[in-house]
């Protein structure tokens, strides 16, 4: 029918719409990483450790590389995949996607040689190496995830909102600064948009049930926090089915343990232990507050405190005959020391919330130039008492109220048209998102909250923007 044939060319116009949008966040994206990898592909010179840096391989990127590249090493040198790699401190799933990257595209990752007292850790990263085709690959799979999103929500999320959505994934300054560089959170936005297409999809049957549990244990792989996400899983699919979720649950279970059991297979075969969590996810905690909850209980200074840590750990190491050499006796270490912050947290609960509370509340502030701000600065360098930082902080406090204030009014929205699987999706997804990464206290952690934020951000500024129509006529 001709009504028929108009609607089909009016959705054909707004994807087409879209897709500009895409594919002009696309060249922004790559242009502004081409920019970043001809101005920080390179060397610098470290004060505080006296060492030569990557200045854009470093911290968490430099980690990944890292293990990277004893992946490539140990190819080449004829090694079985399980056999490769070496102790699982971080995410799983980055290091295996860079040394794929590099083996496909046949370049090195770090120049061979000894430079142990020249470089970082003794690496020094192979310069002008075809890195922008990694970033390349991110950005595609970013903008491949946004079309997947529209076309398996275009039929309950109406247009308008629907384009205020994918607007806002596309140039949000917050979001698209992480597709410029190689953090590993350019994937891991991809996989959270993926993720609330999936469960806003949901159908309670034992296929469906199977490749979510599937899906999460794979955003496990690429991000630690994966492993607690089948929580809010659960409490969603709970919400929206009911009791008739339990007969699927198991198969959930299934599909989220072959991605962890294929974790701790490699580990076993590789240093003969079968284990699935790293290093970071036990001792982050006791790194970044152990220290805060013994000063504040001694009433003394941080420094004395790290002084008390720096020796129980060495009494502790000596009364259990431990070898830190020794990929075994380490991961006997970081049982310690989850142990010891277990039990400190729990001895100063009042403390250790208002931490938490705080840190959230800082990582909350959006920072729309942290990537450019981590990268032209040392790791050393205490950046936030530059008078510059501390003026561009209220502009940031000014935006992100103003992100959140539109959110919140869609949210109001979203309960004034009783989108119950809306709201529980994306809300069970902040809470959780922001209980898990936001005690870091940095504003990197805390973006992939944006993911499931952008749906009541849409509402929000579509109704006042329809308030405004409404009051100029």
């Amino acid at each position: 029918s001709i009504k028929g044939l108009i609607k089909k060319f009016s959705e054909f116009n707004n994807f087409f719409i879209i897709l500009i949008f895409i594919i002009l966040s696309l060249i922004i994206n790559l242009k502004k990483s081409n920019e970043n990898l001809e101005k920080f592909d390179k060397f610098h010179f470290n004060s505080y450790l006296n060492l030569k840096e990557h200045s854009f391989i470093k911290s968490d990127i430099h980690s990944i590389w890292n293990t990277a590249s004893i992946f490539l090493n140990h190819d080449r040198e004829g090694k079985k995949f399980f056999e490769s790699g070496r102790e699982y401190a971080r995410s799983y799933l980055p290091p295996i996607i860079v040394y794929i990257y590099f083996k496909l595209v046949d370049e090195d990752i770090k120049d061979v040689g000894n430079y142990t007292n020249e470089y970082v850790t003794g690496v020094k990263y192979k310069l002008n190496n075809s890195k922008f085709g990694l970033i390349i690959f991110q950005n595609i799979f970013y903008f491949l995830s946004l079309i997947i999103f529209y076309f398996n929500t275009k039929s309950f999320i109406p247009k308008n909102i629907l384009t205020i959505i994918i607007l806002f994934l596309c140039f949000e300054p917050t979001i698209s600064q992480w597709h410029t560089n190689f953090f590993t959170e350019s994937i891991f936005l991809s996989l959270m948009i993926l993720l609330i297409t999936f469960l806003y999809n949901i159908k309670n049957t034992l296929i469906s049930f199977f490749f979510l549990g599937l899906f999460v244990g794979v955003i496990y792989m690429q991000k630690n926090l994966g492993l607690y996400l089948i929580v809010p899983i659960c409490i969603i699919l709970f919400f929206v089915f009911k009791i008739n979720a339990l007969k699927n649950l198991p198969y959930l279970l299934l599909g989220f343990s072959i991605p962890i059991i294929f974790i701790g297979v490699h580990n076993n075969i590789r240093s003969g232990e079968f284990y699935f969590v790293p290093k970071h996810m036990k001792t982050a905690p006791y790194s970044y507050i152990q220290h805060k909850i013994i000063s504040n209980k001694l009433s003394i200074s941080e420094t004395e405190s790290l002084e008390i840590i720096k020796k129980n750990e060495e009494n502790w190491i000596f009364k259990n005959n431990i070898d830190l050499n020794y990929e075994l006796d380490r991961r006997k270490f970081y049982k310690y020391k989850q142990k010891i912050f277990i039990k400190a947290a729990l001895d100063e609960p009042v403390f250790t919330l208002k931490y938490i509370v705080w840190k959230i509340m800082q990582s909350g502030i959006l920072d729309p130039n942290y990537s450019y701000t981590f990268f032209k600065y040392q790791n050393n360098e205490k950046f936030w008492k530059y008078d510059n930082f501390r003026k561009n902080l209220y502009y940031k406090i000014i935006y992100s109220s103003l992100i959140y204030s539109i959110s919140l009014l869609g949210l109001f929205v979203l309960f004034k048209h009783r989108n119950r699987k809306l709201i529980t999706v994306s809300s069970t997804l902040i809470v959780f998102l922001t209980v898990v990464l936001g005690w870091v206290g940095v504003s990197r952690y805390f973006i992939p909250n944006l993911v499931p934020l952008s749906i009541f951000f849409g509402f929000g500024l579509n109704h006042i923007l329809e308030r405004m129509h409404i009051l100029r006529n």
